[in-house]
């Protein structure tokens, strides 16, 4: 098993996007009523969570690739 198998893991990588994810509810409900600095901060914090979600989905095709070969 290689140095990158051993240090990712598709379940935490997963929880710690949940968890960014359920964190933004407060500037959620603040945009809702009307905060507009809430809702730059959502929007931001979506982008970022985007850019996660795309290497998180490289890492596990990265992963599956390298089980495959080594197999």
């Amino acid at each position: 098993m290689t140095e990158e198998q051993k240090t990712f893991s598709a379940k935490e990588t997963l929880d710690s996007l949940v968890q960014r994810l359920t964190d933004l509810s407060a500037d959620a409900e603040k945009f809702d009523q009307g905060n507009g600095s809430a809702g730059r901060r959502l929007r931001k914090e979506l982008a970022n969570l985007r850019l996660a979600f795309q290497q998180t989905r490289f890492d596990i095709q990265t992963t599956k690739n390298n089980r495959l070969a080594t197999k």
